[in-house]
Order: C-alpha cells, then structure tokens, then sequence
C-alpha cells in the first residue's frame, strides 16, 4: 500500500498527521511524567513502585500501537477513496480502468480483515483498559474536588495535565476507530459495483 501511495504521489491527510502526533506527544508525556516522579521519589522500598511505573508506560505504548494500528487502516481506506473518485472522474471509465479497480477493490477488503484481526487481539485489552480509565476518572476526579480549594502547586498542575491528557487519549482511540468506520463505509461510486465487488467474494 506505501508503495501504491508513493507511486500515485498520494499525500497523508493534514488531519490524520495531527492526529498522529497529538496521540505521540500524549505518550511521550506520560511516559516521562511516570518515570519523572518515580525518579523524584525515589526510596530504597519503591521498588514496587518502579513496577508499576514501568507497567503503566507499557500499557500506554500497547495503546498507542492500537490506535497507530487502526490510523494504517484508515489512511488505507482515505487512500481507496481518493483513487475513486480520481477514475470516477476519469474520461476513460470503467473499460480502462477495471484491472486497478479490481485491486482497490481487493486492498479494501484485505483492510477490512485486517481492521477485524486488529480488534480480536486488542479486544479484551482495551476492554480492561477503558475500565481502568473509568477507576481512574473517578479516583482523580474525587481527589480534585478535595483539593481544589487549596493552594496551587506544581504537582497539582501535573496531576491536572495528567488528567486531561488522559482523557483526551482515550477520546482519540474512540476517534479514530470512528473515522475508520466512516472512509470503509463511504458510498462508492456506481464505477466500483457490480462485477468489480463480485469478484472479490
């Protein structure tokens, strides 16, 4: 698919680069937060501590390889669209064209497949992952109303980014998992029914 993308000088849609590198900050972030405050606390017991830190930073990447996993695909389907509506408004049609439309026809479900095998491995994972936020939200929205009267610190500051960071991460997941859905759905063309999707079957 790359080297189909390269060929037809196809570039990464703005919004999905933004999303690609919203989603790498908050990972980065996190993870050096995680490890910034276990090195500040250190003691000679935290060792459970530096277990957990180092659990939490795996979880977040296991995370981030989801969501990379599901922006793949859906650059994929961005790109299938992109080339139909391209032949669509082609003046050579179906007749000149049907050998590459018979291929996106088949890279479209190769990536619907892959979309399916994604969501069986990650499935459970991101089931416990999204219980976790919820215990979290909870947790920290509770000790932010303790504390919201009392006087601002750093820690609180970071506490708060985490927070939020955390939440819009978890958005993102959802977010691209949508977007994912709407290019695979997005109407066709009569230029790629009949014949061309029957032989994909």
């Amino acid at each position: 698919m790359k080297r189909r993308m390269t060929k037809s000088r196809t570039r990464i849609e703005p919004k999905m680069l933004r999303l690609l590198f919203l989603k790498s900050f908050i990972l980065v972030y996190l993870c050096l937060i995680s490890f910034t405050l276990f090195v500040f606390h250190w003691r000679p017991e935290s060792l459970g501590a530096f277990i957990m830190s180092l659990e939490y930073s795996i979880r977040n990447a296991s995370i981030y390889s989801y969501f990379t996993s599901f922006w793949q695909i859906s650059r994929g389907f961005h790109f299938i669209n992109q080339q139909l509506e391209k032949l669509r408004l082609s003046k050579y049609g179906r007749r000149k064209h049907g050998q590459e439309i018979r291929d996106l026809w088949v890279l479209h479900s190769r990536l619907s497949h892959m979309a399916e095998r994604v969501n069986r491995i990650y499935g459970l994972q991101m089931l416990l992952s999204r219980l976790d936020y919820m215990a979290f939200s909870i947790i920290y929205g509770y000790v932010g109303i303790l504390f919201l009267r009392s006087s601002l610190s750093a820690l609180k500051l970071v506490g708060a980014s985490i927070y939020f960071l955390r939440t819009v991460d978890f958005f993102l997941n959802d977010y691209i998992c949508e977007l994912t859905t709407r290019y695979q759905s997005q109407p066709k063309h009569r230029i790629t029914e009949g014949k061309m999707s029957k032989e994909v079957d």
